[in-house]
């Protein structure tokens, strides 16, 4: 990170400029949207995989057991041993409704700190 010293106004908005700049680049280059997004389609395929009536109960024990892991707000209101598909979609759409826009939510902060005129 650079710092520079300087005394007056200009040099404490140079400074205040770069150190916003340099968290900013430290900030984009950890891929969270990317991490959010593979565990969002993992979510997605455990739930479709758990939607099949034709699993064994080991198998959707084990199903459940990483959703829950994952993402617990997906099974609320779900009874492990009688699924109902039609709650779990609904879970479902909620939670990639607030990752989706979560995710796109941070984009535009940064994206509008980036190209935000300082005057």
């Amino acid at each position: 990170m650079l710092h520079l010293v300087r005394n007056d106004g200009v040099g404490n908005i140079v400074v205040g400029f770069t150190n916003l700049t340099s968290s900013m680049n430290e900030y984009l280059q950890i891929p969270a949207s990317e991490k959010m997004e593979k565990e969002r389609i993992e979510v997605n395929s455990l739930v479709i995989s758990l939607k099949d009536q034709n699993l064994t109960s080991d198998v959707r024990n084990k199903i459940y057991n990483k959703l829950k892991d994952l993402s617990p707000a997906i099974l609320e209101g779900i009874d492990k041993e009688n699924i109902s598909t039609s709650i779990l979609t609904d879970n479902l759409n909620k939670y990639n409704a607030e990752t989706i826009y979560g995710t796109s939510k941070k984009c535009f902060f940064i994206v509008g700190l980036q190209f935000q005129n300082p005057r």
